[in-house]
């Protein structure tokens, strides 16, 4: 099977504070400080990184939902730094 491929939506880089927000606020709902991916078996433009990839940096839970059965949650460290908020972005291609 081919390596999962995780796409973030969004196009620019993310800052620690949003991604912080973003993860606080998935604590509160799946027990998971983390943001929420997509996951995508065929290579798609940018946003998106392949899972074994972001695994590296970072665990990733499939969290599925109704809305979108192929949901994926990227944990993130307490706290997020500016150093993972850049770690993060480079996975998934982003820039300022």
């Amino acid at each position: 099977m081919a390596d999962e491929q995780l796409k973030r939506f969004g196009t620019t880089a993310e800052s620690a504070e949003r991604l912080a927000q973003q993860a606080a606020a998935a604590e509160t709902v799946l027990g998971i400080h983390g943001v929420s991916v997509t996951a995508r078996d065929t290579n798609a433009p940018a946003g998106v990184a392949p899972r074994s990839e972001v695994e590296k940096h970072f665990p990733v839970h499939n969290t599925p939902s109704r809305r979108d059965p192929q949901h994926r949650t990227v944990e993130l460290p307490k706290p997020v730094t500016p150093e993972v908020a850049d770690r993060f972005n480079r996975l998934f291609g982003r820039s300022e």
